[in-house]
């Protein structure tokens, strides 16, 4: 799925040289010309949810009327579309792309080769720091992996025990050993280990930021995986955070629990 869905950020839109052949982007002319659409629930949500983190262009265009069939369904396809979830599978896939396996290099080294050596685009001392970066990343990833699937062992074994398949995260349960012994502390370390490599991910793409598109894409997919795995690792650190701390937003409520998952 990974390698055949179009995602906002491994396109290079109208720069891109199969544009007008992309099947893609002609479901989107088609749809923009069109008087009806029907879509299901999952997509008109997904829309929603691409405007508000895009902050503009959607995945459907913009339509002046809306008719809700079976309109019963939305509170669940909202809740399984709407929720953050985190895995050790969804973090483990998150960087993945980055490092290398026996049939291919990774991104990481991909884009050193590119911007770290002799034909950098990048001046020789920020190529200096992209090297330094990505070494600092080929030391914090396979950690992260490996621990990855720790914290969700430790989460499981102290706040499911005998058995239990969901633990709802209430006022009442923050105040008892297990929530504040168990279950914050391995929160608060994955937060901040995902963070560390996060922002380690930004500072690569800072330093390609100032290219031309003409340079930076030349090879694009090392850049796209970049990107996406900075979104993604980022959103993560993000949504365990928010978790540890509960709900700081003013007239809103977050309703966390942890749920027993079988993962292959």
């Amino acid at each position: 799925w990974d390698d055949v869905r179009s995602d906002h950020d491994q396109t290079l839109r109208a720069r891109c040289p199969h544009y007008d052949e992309c099947f893609y982007y002609k479901a989107r002319r088609k749809a923009a010309d069109a008087h009806l659409l029907v879509v299901n629930h999952a997509l008109l949500l997904a829309d929603l949810v691409v405007k508000h983190e895009s902050g503009g262009e959607g995945v459907l265009p913009v339509y002046d009327r809306l008719i809700l069939d079976e309109a019963h369904h939305l509170e669940d396809a909202a809740t399984g579309l709407l929720r953050g979830e985190v895995t050790a599978r969804a973090i483990r896939r998150a960087i993945l792309p980055l490092t290398a396996n026996k049939k291919r290099p990774g991104a990481l080294e991909r884009l050193a080769a590119r911007f770290g050596r002799e034909g950098s685009p990048l001046p020789p001392d920020e190529q200096v720091r992209f090297l330094k970066e990505v070494d600092i990343l080929h030391r914090l990833l396979p950690p992260l992996r490996n621990n990855a699937a720790g914290w969700m062992e430790i989460l499981a074994h102290e706040g499911l025990p005998e058995g239990e398949k969901t633990l709802r995260i209430t006022d009442e349960e923050q105040q008892g050993p297990r929530w504040k012994d168990g279950i914050l502390p391995v929160l608060e370390e994955a937060a901040v280990d995902l963070a560390k490599v996060s922002q380690r991910l930004a500072r690569l793409e800072d330093l390609l930021s100032g290219l031309p598109p003409s340079e930076r894409f030349q090879e694009p997919q090392p850049v796209f995986a970049l990107g996406r795995a900075t979104r993604l690792v980022g959103d993560k650190a993000r949504l365990l955070a928010a978790f540890a701390e509960g709900d700081q937003r003013e007239g809103g409520a977050w309703v966390r629990w942890l749920e027993r998952a079988r993962e292959t």
